[in-house]
């Protein structure tokens, strides 16, 4: 027989797992679609984490997280308008400010990539109004002038707060560390376009450190960043070779596309 201290126990217990599991439900299903497309996307696998992605949406674990992870994937697969149409599905959501701000550099990204400078600037500032300590905000839109081949001090400027950023947050600090290798990258094109060649060559020595981290869109991308320094140095070689280590580390990336592009800018 089931003493009544016992049911009362066994209610508790009982009580307390429906609890649990009313906490921990939603905390999965916003960190499910991270965890399942995290392995391909970091191997450059685009397709089979699309495939998994898809597969939680037929499942119908539906949510801006689902969105803006099928958003980053098509991004760094090179995918651009599908990328655009999916970040900005996941934009029309109700979102906190960080969030909304995190997710706006992907778009700014997209942008970026299709050469949509006014676009990129006003997407990247928004980003930073909503969240102004992310540090890829900063380095991206210094991008956007970079590439453009204007305003390298301004650029200059919103690097060194990049920097400043990724480094003193100890979140930001201990992931994503191909961010490192973009900011210093592009710390070190701004230095070129400024006639600061010696900073800029150690700006750049400091970018390598970052080119063999555990992510092949993430190693591409530095790569591909301190080629487009080269060329703003006028060390074509330099950066052809960088750009031919773009193509082998992620051959069916964004970054690959990008290095293509890239070469028309020797001269």
């Amino acid at each position: 027989m089931i003493s009544s201290f016992d049911r009362v126990d066994y209610l508790l217990d009982i009580a307390l797992g429906g609890v649990m599991i009313a906490i921990l439900v939603p905390y999965v299903r916003q960190k499910l679609p991270l965890w399942v497309a995290k392995t391909p996307l970091r191997e450059g696998k685009y397709d089979q984490a699309l495939t998994r992605l898809t597969l939680l949406k037929r499942l119908h674990v539906t949510s801006p997280n689902l969105l803006h992870m099928t958003g980053t994937v098509l991004m760094f697969a090179g995918r651009n308008r599908e990328a655009e149409e999916v970040i900005r599905q996941c934009l029309a959501h109700t979102l906190s400010p960080p969030q909304r701000g995190l997710f706006l550099a992907n778009l700014g990204y997209v942008l970026l990539g299709e050469k949509r400078y006014d676009e990129a600037r006003q997407v990247y500032e928004e980003a930073i109004r909503n969240r102004p300590n992310g540090a890829v905000a900063y380095s991206s839109l210094a991008e956007v002038y970079l590439q453009q081949g204007i305003e390298p001090q301004k650029a200059l400027q919103l690097v060194d707060l990049g920097l400043k950023f990724k480094r003193v947050s100890p979140k930001q600090a201990g992931v994503d560390q191909h961010i490192f290798g973009y900011l210093l990258a592009n710390r070190a094109w701004a230095l070129f376009l400024l006639g600061r060649a010696d900073e800029a060559r150690e700006s750049l020595n400091e970018a390598r450190q970052y080119g063999n981290v555990h992510s092949k869109p993430g190693a591409a991308g530095v790569y591909y960043h301190i080629a487009r320094a080269l060329l703003a140095g006028g060390l074509n070689d330099e950066a052809a070779e960088q750009l031919r280590q773009v193509k082998q580390i992620d051959p069916q990336g964004r970054y690959a596309a990008l290095a293509d592009s890239a070469m028309l800018f020797r001269t």
